[in-house]
């Protein structure tokens, strides 16, 4: 989360061994339906809101966390 100069890996987990996470960068909120299904860091090369949130059968939903990202131009 912040301002950083230039593009930016992002990586996003869970303690909750064997969840899925679901991200999205549009501000809209995930859930386990909608959303795309992390898989591997996430580049971010313009000022994005990634939310994320993690499920699993049997166990209750994560809370939606949200971080916001401004990228400049490095330099």
């Amino acid at each position: 989360e912040g301002t950083h100069a230039g593009p930016q890996s992002v990586t996003i987990s869970t303690t909750t061994g064997g969840a899925t996470i679901r991200f999205t960068t549009d501000g809209s909120q995930p859930t386990p339906t909608v959303g795309t299904v992390y898989s591997g860091s996430i580049l971010l090369a313009s000022n994005k809101t990634l939310k994320a949130m993690a499920y699993k059968s049997g166990v209750n939903d994560s809370a939606v966390t949200t971080a916001n990202y401004v990228i400049t131009a490095p330099g």
